[in-house]
C-alpha cells in the first residue's frame, strides 16, 4: 500500500514495521539463549502493543486498510503471545530443535558415509568387471 500510494509514509506506520523487524532479528536466540529470548520477545512485544495502540487514530485518518492491519496483527500477536505463556506452563510435545536437528545431521552423515561406500564399490565393479570381495559387502547386511 506504501507502493502504489494508497497509504502516505507517516512515522506511526513504520514505528510497528521496525518493531517487528527487530522481533524478528531475535528469533534465532531462542535455540541457544532461551530465557533471553523470552525477555526480549515479552519487551518487544509490549513495545509493539503499545505503538500500535497509540498510533491507531492515526491509522485512521491514513487509510482504513492501514488501520484494520493494524488490528490483525494485533490480535495475531495476542495469540502468538497466549501461545508462549501456554507453552511456559505446559510441555510441548516436541523436543528442542536444536538438539532434534544436531541429532538428525549427525544421522545423516552416517548415511552419506555408508552412501559414499556403496557407491565406491559400485565404481569399482564397473572398472574392473568384477563383484566386490565377499567382506567387503559384509558391513552393509542389514
Amino acid at each position: 500500500m506504501l507502493l502504489v500510494g494508497v497509504a502516505k509514509p507517516e512515522q506511526s506506520v513504520f514505528d510497528s514495521i521496525l518493531i517487528l523487524c527487530i522481533q524478528h532479528v531475535f528469533v534465532m536466540l531462542r535455540y541457544f539463549h532461551k530465557n533471553i529470548y523470552i525477555i526480549i520477545q515479552t519487551v518487544l512485544e509490549a513495545w509493539f502493543e503499545w505503538s500500535v495502540l497509540s498510533n491507531y487514530e492515526s491509522f485512521l485518518n491514513n487509510h482504513w486498510t492501514i488501520a484494520l492491519a493494524a488490528s490483525v496483527m494485533l490480535f495475531a500477536h495476542w495469540l502468538y503471545f497466549a501461545a508462549a505463556m501456554l507453552s511456559l506452563v505446559g510441555t510441548s510435545p516436541e523436543p528442542e530443535s536444536a538438539s532434534k536437528y544436531l541429532k538428525l545431521v549427525k544421522e545423516t552423515e552416517g548415511i552419506d558415509s555408508i552412501l559414499r561406500s556403496s557407491q565406491d564399490l559400485v565404481r569399482r565393479k564397473k572398472v574392473t568387471g568384477e563383484p566386490p570381495a565377499r567382506d567387503e559387502t559384509k558391513e552393509f547386511d542389514v
